[in-house]
């Protein structure tokens, strides 16, 4: 879970913003340069900006979402009448955007973003619905989250943190509502996982235990043709590489080949690696 802190350090897991919690807000709107003592104040307004609109998959505004943009602390806006957020003053920083929909049965979207300083940026959102929720097990089973996306979870496998949910779902988002991506490489598919924001749970030196995967190649790829799985992560502020997966002999599925797997429920994306040999 995100737990937000002032230090100037990367954000380090976070729980969501939700309405009427005590989420840390950056309130800072001042430039800051650096001379030879550190970082100074110079009391000019910081410019640049992040804006855009958050709509619904029948074009409808998503009204009364949460947007946070979090780096060393997190911002939070609600969207207005028209589906629209905005940010004032952008740093040189990796940024993780989220977008909380007030409404149950909608998918929480996450991505991470580069900026450079003072940057002018607009980024939409188109926010699906999710499949129909499954009760989460005590022990970990395999469950069909959304179709052809299985995953292997259960509260026995999960860190809870701060959620109090008790279901998971997930949906595979449709091309034309793919969110922006900033990893090297042709994105191929795209899933939001609920709930979101979850964590696999930590063995005894601290790493989390992955959870397992496989996705029906609804596609019709070859048999042993490869893609890079990453997920969207507070952690570090980054997309996470899980692993790679491989189309199965018979072309009926993909499955882990490489890398650990899940460590959080979040924006899952599969990449076609533009690396020679990767």
């Amino acid at each position: 879970m995100r737990i937000l802190t002032l230090a100037l350090i990367p954000l380090v897991g976070c729980l969501p913003g939700k309405a009427g919690d005590d989420t840390a807000v950056d309130t800072s709107d001042t430039e800051v340069q650096d001379d030879d003592t550190g970082p100074v104040d110079t009391g000019e307004p910081l410019g640049g900006f992040l804006e855009g609109t958050a709509t619904t998959e029948d074009g409808a505004p998503l009204v009364g979402a949460r947007v946070s943009l979090c780096a060393t602390v997190c911002r939070t806006s609600d969207t207005d009448a028209a589906g629209g957020y905005r940010f004032e003053g952008i740093e040189g920083l990796s940024y993780a955007l989220d977008v909380i929909p007030a409404e149950e049965g909608l998918a929480t979207v996450l991505v991470i973003l580069t900026t450079t300083h003072e940057e002018e940026r607009s980024l939409d959102f188109l926010v699906p619905a999710l499949s129909t929720a499954q009760d989460i097990p005590q022990n970990a089973t395999e469950l069909e989250l959304t179709s052809g996306m299985f995953v292997s979870l259960g509260f026995d496998v999960l860190d809870m943190g701060f959620s109090s949910a008790t279901t998971t779902a997930g949906v595979q988002v449709a091309e034309a509502s793919w969110p922006y991506v900033e990893v090297e490489g042709a994105v191929k598919a795209v899933w939001y996982l609920s709930p979101f924001d979850v964590e696999s749970v930590e063995d005894a030196a601290g790493e989390h235990v992955p959870l397992d995967f496989r996705i029906a190649n609804s596609w019709g790829w070859d048999a042993g043709v490869t893609y890079e799985a990453w997920e969207a992560s507070y952690i570090g502020l980054a997309w996470n590489r899980v692993g790679t997966v491989e189309v199965s002999a018979d072309a009926s599925e993909l499955t882990l080949t490489e890398g650990d797997g899940l460590t959080v429920l979040s924006t899952l994306i599969l990449v076609e690696s533009t690396t020679p040999g990767g």
